[in-house]
């Protein structure tokens, strides 16, 4: 599984999300500049006649004929403290200035205002810059109003622009990038369970489906399709083993019957030679049983085994053919229980294997020991040739045998002692011994009740 690097679905997710984001913002900030200006002016222009609407609402004509203007306390201060960013003149219908913000804005509307029309007018002041007025008419009054202020609030959020987008975009950027990354992580959290129930799967585990509840709609049917071939694989597997073992089985019977026939044949070199042939078909079968049994069996790892007597039994069962071989098979190590959570028969069916394939490399008048360790390991030792390094993985695949081998073995004895230890969560090694032979080691998992 990929985990925290650019090629995760996550993060493909993730940077796609965040440069449509990007993208959005960069557009967004394209279309605000495009419009800021319009949008500034347009809010210029109703500030304007909302100025002109507050002074026309206040103004007031005298009995005598005189005009009072009696504006707010805050507006009135607002245009005594604005000086020439905020004016307003107020005219009779002949034009005659009545009421003004200063005498400044006298000056500055005198010959700006459009005479006789409504609406809005610009003009330029060298000391201001740029002006935007508006004139209304009301009853006997014209009001004429400006500000130049529109410029420079342009002007100023255009400078402000960077900083802005600095210290805002860029933490909603990461903050975005971060919710983001969350949010698919959880959301590929059922892929993940997937993950590691698919990586549960294997030849002695096709029984094992992968969950299809909690699914998102888009996996669910790849899921339910990749677990009906699961189950086609599993029948499969499960008709090859069948097969194995009924051949297997039906083959017992009449190699027996050959076996006695040639037991009845007069001792010459061809029905010597046949004995051997049928003994070794009767190894190979005896050997598919026993793989067969060993992987549709439940093995009962519940109760400790005593790998020191099971050595014994093995030894035992072994010295006869020791002994036709003229080899010293012996037993070393800690004469002591020595006890492994193991299945008792699927133990000594390996340990078989392997005693009886140091047998059969060791040379006439050499030595097999088998060493049984305190940590809950056997070790076989021979004398014979040994075995080349680039051989050492290929010897425990079925069917192999190494290029040393001097007898016509079947090529399943140590593929068994692997699928064996597997089994056990144990492991089988093997390597040369210093002088000559090889040996062989079959670690297993110490029982909890071992003394000591």
């Amino acid at each position: 599984m990929i985990r925290g690097n650019a090629s995760s679905l996550t993060f493909r997710l993730a940077w796609r999300i965040i440069a449509i984001f990007l993208a959005a913002i960069l557009l967004s900030v394209g279309v605000f500049a495009w419009r800021s200006d319009q949008m500034l002016h347009t809010l210029l222009q109703q500030a304007l006649i909302d100025q002109a609407q507050d002074i026309i609402e206040h103004l007031r004509t005298e009995p005598r004929g005189a005009v009072s203007l009696d504006l707010p306390t805050q507006i009135e201060e607002a245009y005594e403290a604005g000086g020439a960013d905020y004016l307003y003149v107020v005219y009779d219908r002949n034009g005659h200035a009545l009421r003004s913000s200063s005498s400044e804005a006298l000056h500055l509307l005198a010959g700006a205002v459009p005479q006789g029309r409504e609406g809005f007018f610009q003009f330029l002041d060298p000391a201001h810059g740029a002006m935007h007025g508006y004139v209304t008419e009301a009853d006997e009054f014209r009001v004429a109003v400006a500000e130049p202020r529109g410029e420079v609030l342009l002007e100023s959020l255009v400078e402000q622009f960077p900083g802005i987008a600095v210290n805002w975009l860029v933490p909603i950027l990461v903050i975005t990038l971060v919710v983001a990354i969350i949010t698919i992580r959880r959301g590929l959290s059922p892929l993940r369970r997937l993950s590691r129930d698919a990586a549960s799967i294997g030849p002695q585990s096709t029984g094992v489906r992968l969950a299809t509840h909690s699914l998102p709609g888009e996996v669910a049917p790849l899921v339910v399709a990749v677990n009906r071939a699961l189950d086609r694989l599993d029948e499969g597997f499960q008709a090859q083993r069948r097969l194995t073992a009924d051949v297997a089985h039906q083959l017992r019977t009449p190699l027996a019957v050959l076996t006695a026939r040639i037991d009845t044949l007069d001792r010459t070199e061809i029905s010597l030679a046949l004995r051997r042939d049928v003994e070794r078909m009767n190894r190979l079968v005896e050997q598919l049983l026993r793989m067969a049994r060993l992987e549709t069996a439940d093995l009962d790892l519940s109760q400790p085994v005593d790998l020191w007597e099971t050595a014994i039994e093995v030894i035992s069962n072994l010295a006869p053919i020791a002994v036709a071989q003229e080899v010293e098979l012996s037993l070393i190590g800690a004469e002591k229980p020595v006890l492994v959570r193991a299945d008792g028969p699927a133990v000594a069916a390996a340990l078989t294997n392997l005693v009886e394939n140091a047998l059969a490399h060791a040379p006439a008048g050499s030595s097999v020991e088998v060493e049984v360790t305190a940590d809950g390991a056997v070790r076989v030792l021979d004398e014979g040739p040994g075995i080349p390094e680039t051989e050492q993985a290929a010897i425990f695949e079925r069917f192999r045998r190494g290029s040393q081998a001097k007898t016509s073995g079947t090529g399943l004895g140590l593929a068994i002692v692997a699928e064996t230890a597997r089994l056990h969560g144990g492991r089988i090694s093997v390597r040369n011994r210093p002088k000559a032979g090889a040996e062989f080691r079959l670690s297993l998992q110490p029982s909890p009740s071992e003394p000591g």
